[in-house]
């Protein structure tokens, strides 16, 4: 991943991220997670006609496949917009259409919808995560929050395979974003749940009973297949238990606001059978 700053049209290689990557375990090994480590932030400063972009490599072979983009019109009046492009052929944001047929409004898909074959997707190459011209807004995710945002792309092999972004911390102007996270599948053609990262090492299940956790907006989930009686943990990366309760059923949602962000080991014990999934807050 590059970050390449253009102001007053010269071109700066920034740097080149080292990406922490989980592999994913027998579960569900098709999955592959990247951990944006530590986060990094794409912005400009209003009045300045700058250009701030991250390029994004996300199965890293070479190609890049999305341009974070952060742009600055002018001064009077001052125009700005935060898009993720599509920078390799084949690859696409999902996004709501409007006047344009190559720009969209990115699309907040909800935690642990499928992106695949079946979402809207439009064809897109410029999707706005949020903007000002003039004096109106436009963009729906322009709210601070995170949000995932679903995108498609082309292997070297031009096989097709979804994934998902996580970004956050994007003002209604569009002049700041947040890159946090990312993963995709690395089977062709199949779908993937937005958040879904993957298993977590050492995770142990029997056939009957599967489980999806993974964290969205200061909250972790936990979701099974059948039903279960056991007990969640929450571990940090120093080994320390902050959370520990019940859980009885299929499905559990926890909130975590008051924990610091960073990596921590969710632990699902059961009398039967353990799982264990690492999750980024």
């Amino acid at each position: 991943m590059k970050k390449v700053y253009s102001l007053d049209n010269k071109l700066k290689l920034y740097s080149t991220l080292a990406l922490g990557v989980m592999s994913a375990g027998a579960l569900n090994a098709q999955i592959v997670y990247h951990d944006v480590n530590p986060d990094v932030t794409v912005d400009g400063v209003s009045g300045t006609a700058s250009r701030d972009s991250l390029q994004i490599d996300i199965n890293a072979d070479g190609v890049d496949d999305f341009q974070l983009q952060v742009r600055i019109y002018g001064t009077t009046p001052v125009n700005s917009q935060a898009n993720m492009n599509a920078y390799a052929v084949g690859a696409e944001t999902l996004a709501s259409l409007v006047s344009y047929t190559s720009l969209g409004y990115a699309m907040s898909i909800p935690a642990g919808t499928l992106i695949g074959s079946a979402s809207a997707w439009n064809a897109n190459i410029q999707a706005v995560m949020a903007s000002l011209f003039g004096t109106t807004n436009y963009g729906t995710i322009g709210d601070g929050a995170d949000h995932y945002l679903g995108i498609k792309f082309n292997d070297n092999a031009s096989a097709l395979h979804y994934g998902w972004i996580r970004v956050g911390g994007i003002n209604t102007n569009g002049t700041t974003v947040t890159i946090k996270d990312w993963a995709y599948q690395t089977i062709a053609d199949s779908a993937i749940a937005a958040g879904d990262m993957g298993p977590g090492a050492g995770v142990t299940t029997e056939p009957a009973v599967e489980s999806n956790i993974f964290s969205f907006n200061q909250k972790v989930f936990v979701n099974f297949t059948a039903p279960i009686q056991g007990t969640v943990k929450i571990y940090s990366a120093l080994g320390e238990l902050v959370y520990t309760d019940r859980i009885e059923g299929i499905r559990k949602e926890i909130s975590v606001a008051d924990l610091s962000s960073g990596i921590y080991m969710i632990q699902v014990e059961t009398a039967g059978q353990n799982f264990t999934k690492k999750v980024k807050l």
